[in-house]
């Protein structure tokens, strides 16, 4: 059946669908060609659409429709509206503000000119408002490409459509993932919660999990460093999309991260256009095309690269090729980069891009203390801090020492100017308005003297 007038039920729509590419005739790498090369649907897009494993959006279907060489699509866009409403497997009721609980782990707040990339479409798809099968996504890349800052904003989008419990979990350790879901369960009031007994209450917020009916969920496990920490931990697999979803994110290739029933989502560097786009939202006027392109491409196209080396250029207020001047100056040097996830090429790039932005960050005022607080940020939690862990009297001790004898008098304020400073910078995320951890680190990649290991995913 090719005719979608008379689709009335999920089995019909998908052998409409099945019918339509037969009648097509053409493989899937045709139909995404077809698709368009700036549409982000995929070739797996297609096939879990066709085979009846995912509900698509009404722009993928447009798409898929045109691609079939069906010349009217609106047939296909009010049937694929008539199943969405009549099957209670594809609705989300949305959660009233007052009843939204969101755990103690804030999400991280968007970095500056958060760009909407290619694979955030991709990630949507797979887990539209209206529905799918493939409830749990595994993001997937090296450091600095902006893993953690994808799922954040997913995160945020979810919270603003109604839903009702968001868990934020700093999945660096298997004990972090017990603490968080413990967390949970208090919040939900479970009967069994108990913060004395992690490992029972964790049990108890899973068991809600895959019980609990009429509530919309999600779970994103930040920065998985073992598959072995999710042993026992993983959220189940709900039925529907109106139940629950989970989000990893992690540099893990593994087979145990890709079992039954989970996506993995590839996340790249920026592509040439989202990269020129990133450096003209932050830049200006100081970015133009060519220019912009040229930085991006000396920069590998990495996130957190070009994030530093726009940063350094605004505040200093330089242009582009003033800076691709100190860059070379710094890639020649004898830089041995730590051992990490990174390619060797990004790598040094990382730490050329880190070593500028430090240096200049250390001559504002308060100068000289942007590398000693980056070394003191770097052996606590690598999630973030309290700003009062750093200017607690330890570490105002440690500061002073390391700006030696007769040194300007480091309290407090010198800390919160400090961090100003490392914050305009792109070297940490300084969020005053945070409840918990207004210090966050932006890079987990190290660099080449260790002065931090924090992330941005």
């Amino acid at each position: 059946m090719t005719d979608p007038r008379g689709i009335q039920t999920r089995a019909e729509w998908t052998a409409a669908l099945q019918a339509l590419r037969d009648r097509a005739g053409v493989s899937y790498d045709v139909l995404v060609e077809r698709c368009g090369k700036w549409s982000s649907v995929s070739k797996s897009t297609l096939q879990m659409m066709v085979t009846g494993k995912s509900f698509p959006r009404a722009s993928t279907v447009r798409l898929f429709v045109e691609a079939c060489d069906e010349h009217d699509a609106q047939p296909w866009l009010d049937a694929r509206a008539r199943v969405a409403a009549a099957d209670v497997t594809l609705k989300r009721t949305r959660t009233p503000p007052g009843r939204q609980i969101r755990t103690r782990e804030p999400v991280p707040r968007a970095a500056g000119s958060f760009q909407d990339r290619e694979v955030a479409a991709r990630l949507r798809e797979a887990a539209e408002q209206d529905g799918t099968v493939v409830l749990t996504q595994v993001l997937a890349g090296m450091g600095g490409v902006g893993k953690t800052q994808l799922a954040a904003a997913y995160a945020r989008q979810a919270w603003s459509e109604g839903v009702g419990l968001l868990v934020w979990v700093n999945a660096s350790s298997r004990d972090a993932i017990v603490a968080a879901y413990t967390d949970a369960a208090l919040k939900l009031g479970l009967a069994g919660a108990d913060e004395k007994d992690p490992e029972r209450s964790a049990r108890e917020f899973l068991s809600w999990a895959e019980t609990v009916t009429g509530l919309w969920w999600l779970v994103v496990l930040d920065d998985v460093q073992r598959a072995g920490d999710l042993n026992g931990l993983w959220p189940p697999a709900a039925e529907s999309a109106a139940a629950g979803q989970v989000l990893v994110t992690t540099r893990l290739r593994e087979a145990a991260l890709a079992d039954a029933g989970r996506r993995t989502v590839e996340v790249s560097v920026f592509t040439p256009q989202e990269a020129r786009a990133y450096l003209q939202a932050k830049l200006g006027d100081k970015a133009p095309a060519e220019q912009a392109d040229a930085l991006a491409s000396a920069l590998g196209m990495l996130p957190l690269a070009l994030a530093q080396a726009a940063a350094y250029i605004y505040n200093r207020d330089i242009a582009i090729g003033n800076y691709l001047e100190l860059l070379a100056e710094r890639l020649l040097r004898d830089i041995v980069p730590e051992p990490n996830n990174l390619t060797d090429d990004h790598q040094k790039i990382i730490t050329a891009t880190w070593e500028l932005s430090i240096d200049q960050a250390g001559q504002a005022r308060p100068a000289g203390l942007a590398r000693p607080l980056l070394q003191l940020a770097s052996v606590l939690d690598p999630a973030g801090i309290p700003q009062q862990a750093l200017s607690s009297p330890p570490g105002l001790a440690y500061l002073a020492s390391a700006l030696g004898p007769g040194a300007r008098t480091v309290d407090g304020e010198t800390v919160d100017e400090a961090l100003g400073v490392l914050h305009r910078y792109s070297l940490v995320d300084h969020d005053r308005a945070s409840t918990y951890r207004e210090v966050r680190g932006l890079s987990n990649n190290g660099t080449a003297r260790g002065d931090s290991q924090w992330k941005t995913g």
